[in-house]
């Protein structure tokens, strides 16, 4: 891959973005029951969390959503999203979920549709919040890292002891406590040690679908390949590879296992519009409201650098629109009329659109100008979809169409 740098051509913020906000990720906490090795909070460069306090109090929880109200009546949106995240968010206090979910409430009893969805690492669900949750229809997505024996390499107590027992128990509870509608789903970060095959029969026997996500602890400061092994990561890129064999054991399964990635890339071959942060890369339409009111860019850019996420602007000062019109905001509102120069003949841009955001980032840089350290990974998976798919596409294309 060339180190050449690209000029970041960076329009004036002078107009409104075309692309609107469309979520809200609320930081309802700085603090975490797991110490995650790979962790963009509080494991990487980033070390914002010191700066934060543990929990975001009632005041700037009731600001962001007054802010929403304001935003989505000025540009007439019947829906926005909100997802709660931390830090662990099952730690905020009961009374302030209590006060967000009415308030919430409140919001789409005026007319808009707002789905709220709270990811948790699944150490425990307090049966008075499940109950919150449930009344106030709040959908509840779960992150484990594969079979226990992988998934305890990394998703450890801080003690250092494994975290898949304790989630295994608390969805078990969920689902026999007659809570399992408000399961939207599971989290699973790509672990190319895991044999495909262990893997998807690990993924088939799961409640609920799952997103498996790029790594994004990898950009242009901490590469993929190790020095001097890139010709031979070109030709055998792990990630790329891994998700291959994920996908070509998929496509035989029946009952199908419900992989948002793969259904959402063989949608987009079909012409789908709809998709994902991981795919197609056109925009990045939500901005962070950290626990002391700071508003942030997406927690993709978090990894890269100290303060990468940071921007001058707190919801408890600045409203919504005035984000339009910053520079950094609007790159990634608009991220698809920044394709990498490398990318505008890929044969396979129209699902990568230059690669998923953390892998484009450069410490050197303030937006990213060049396509993702994963490019090869990226290209070899969506080349693979693409071949492999043929004959089904071709075949479905007329029934899509109608």
């Amino acid at each position: 891959m060339s180190e050449d740098s690209l000029a970041a051509d960076l329009p004036e913020a002078t107009a409104p973005a075309r692309t609107r906000f469309t979520t809200a990720i609320l930081k309802l906490t700085a603090t975490c029951n797991l110490n995650c090795t790979y962790c963009y909070m509080f494991n990487l460069a980033d070390r914002t969390y010191h700066q934060v306090p543990a929990m975001m109090s009632a005041d700037v929880a009731r600001t962001t959503i007054s802010r929403i109200r304001d935003y989505v009546v000025e540009t007439d949106l019947p829906q926005f999203s909100l997802a709660l995240h931390g830090g662990e968010p099952t730690l905020w206090p009961l009374k302030d979920f209590e006060l967000l979910a009415r308030q919430v409430q409140d919001l789409r009893d005026s007319g808009v549709e707002v789905p709220v969805t709270m990811q948790t690492n699944g150490l425990r669900l307090r049966p008075e919040l499940l109950r919150l949750l449930d009344a106030y229809d709040i959908r509840v997505g779960v992150s484990v890292d594969g079979p226990a024996r992988y998934n305890d390499r990394t998703r450890v107590t801080h003690g250092g002891r494994g975290s898949y027992a304790r989630v295994a128990r608390t969805v078990e509870d969920l689902l026999t406590k007659g809570y399992g509608h408000i399961l939207s789903g599971f989290l699973c970060v790509a672990d190319p040690d895991i044999p495909p095959q262990e893997f998807m029969q690990w993924a088939a026997g799961l409640p609920a679908g799952i997103d498996v996500l790029w790594p994004i602890q990898h950009h242009y400061g901490n590469l993929p390949w190790a020095p001097g092994k890139l010709e031979s990561y070109r030709q055998n890129p792990r990630y790329g590879t891994w998700f291959s064999k994920l996908f070509a054991d998929w496509l035989q399964r029946d009952p199908v296992v419900d992989i948002r990635l793969f259904e959402q890339s063989v949608a987009a071959l079909l012409g789908s519009r709809r998709h994902f942060d991981a795919l197609v890369n056109d925009r990045l339409p939500a901005f962070v409201v950290n626990t002391d009111g700071r508003i942030e860019l997406n927690d993709y850019v978090r990894s890269y650098r100290d303060g990468g996420a940071a921007t001058p602007y707190n919801i408890l000062n600045d409203d919504i629109l005035r984000l339009e019109a910053d520079r950094e905001f609007r790159f990634f509102l608009e991220l698809g009329s920044h394709l990498p120069l490398e990318c505008g003949q890929c044969p396979v841009v129209d699902l990568c659109g230059g690669g998923f955001v953390p892998g484009r980032m450069d410490p050197s840089q303030e937006v990213p100008s060049r396509r993702s350290v994963l490019c090869y990974d990226q290209y070899y998976f969506f080349d693979f979809v693409r071949q492999s798919t043929g004959p089904l596409i071709e075949a479905l294309r007329p029934i899509a169409s109608q």
